[in-house]
């Protein structure tokens, strides 16, 4: 079928259309694609750039034997991200992605890699990530805290939390941690740009 009403169903009817199939793990080129290039490196090498695997090896050498754990964890949570419906079908099933695939398998990093890993800031705000979407913000902010902890200079914790509190009409916290980011980071651009959307003092 060409045209402006390519893949839509006869006479409005949905019923009879094929949901997208979820997978709990990378494995097409696309998948990879929108993945850190870590995560090919390890689980697809024959893919990858030459010497990618061996420099990522030497790079995140603690981290690199279980990062199949991790790459699983970033690419269910893309997934649970893209699952916007609110009825019960579309809850169960984001909520099932995001706690059995997400936060199991950053569990196994944490228990198997140790954690002074330069890797380990990018594990602890995905979880955090993963918490927000469960409605846990206690428990998201707890891993946005570690992740600062292990770097303050990484700036996406920050950011989320920030849009977090924006998003909460809390805009003072906002600023208050977006301007404790730019202390760290002050060139930015992901900070500044949300300092500067925020209503001024």
């Amino acid at each position: 079928i060409n045209g402006i009403y390519a893949g839509r169903a006869r006479n409005s009817d949905t019923r009879n259309i094929r949901k997208p199939k979820l997978r709990i793990a990378a494995t097409t080129r696309e998948d990879f694609a929108l993945l850190p290039p870590y995560c090919i490196a390890q689980l697809k090498p024959s893919w990858s750039k030459p010497g990618e695997p061996e420099r990522w090896r030497a790079n995140i050498p603690k981290a690199f034997p279980h990062l199949h754990h991790y790459c699983a964890a970033l690419h269910s949570l893309r997934q649970a991200q893209g699952i916007y419906g609110k009825d019960n079908e579309s809850v169960m099933v984001r909520t099932s992605m995001l706690r059995s695939s997400v936060l199991n398998n950053i569990g196994y990093m944490e228990k198997q890699t140790d954690p002074s890993s330069k890797l380990f800031p990018h594990i602890y705000t995905t979880k955090a990530e993963a918490y927000l979407m469960l409605d846990q913000a206690g428990e998201a902010f707890e891993y946005f805290n570690k992740a600062i902890a292990a770097d303050r200079k990484f700036t996406k914790p920050y950011a989320l939390m920030a849009d977090y509190y924006a998003k909460n009409n809390n805009k003072k916290e906002a600023r208050k941690i977006l301007e404790e980011g730019l202390k760290h980071s002050p060139k930015s651009k992901q900070l500044n740009r949300r300092l500067d959307k925020l209503p001024k003092k």
